[in-house]
């Protein structure tokens, strides 16, 4: 009798896509990435598959191929959230490009007003353009979503304190002036 050895199917791109995945979890950045490659090789516009590539990049300190990648996914899923917040966070965290990142947040709370994560980016680029007057909002929005949410209760905490300094900055120096004339 004569065995015939039947190869395995080749693997479809999403079973390709979700071992990335596991290996991404496990820290295996590297090994992920060629996994990705290989599910874009099979199936060329998933913009998943291109976000995770961002996301791997990322971890592995290549922020130029991250944005490429985060450009892309947005490209083929302009709605999809996630996708529109990885590219806003390079922007803002990596390139320095806060007015594209602000266009970008801005986009998704008009469409997602309770959106955490949005509010609360908001509020960090509020801080970094001294906007603290619309931070404090953004981050009472957060509050108002996510009542136990740690990081806005100590940055509004934090504002109100650089506030009442301020004020007492001035009255001290107003008494300054009253003193020396």
């Amino acid at each position: 009798p004569h065995k015939h050895y039947c190869p395995l199917p080749e693997e479809d791109a999403a079973t390709i896509n979700k071992k990335g995945e596991t290996l991404f979890t496990d820290g295996r950045f590297e090994e992920a990435r060629d996994l990705f490659f290989k599910a874009l090789e099979i199936d060329t516009d998933v913009a998943l598959y291109h976000n995770n590539l961002g996301v791997t990049f990322i971890s592995l300190g290549d922020k130029e191929n991250a944005l490429n990648h985060y450009e892309k996914a947005v490209q083929l899923q302009p709605h999809n959230i996630t996708f529109r917040k990885n590219l806003a966070d390079l922007y803002y965290t990596v390139s320095g490009d806060i007015n594209k990142a602000i266009k970008i947040y801005t986009n998704i709370i008009d469409e997602s007003p309770e959106d955490v994560e949005t509010l609360f980016a908001l509020g960090q680029v509020s801080i970094d353009t001294k906007r603290f007057d619309e931070a404090k909002i953004f981050f009472l929005k957060v509050l108002e979503e996510e009542p136990g949410h740690v990081n806005a209760r100590k940055n509004i905490l934090e504002l109100e304190r650089e506030e009442i300094s301020d004020i007492i900055k001035t009255d001290l120096s107003v008494q300054g002036d009253n003193v020396a004339s």
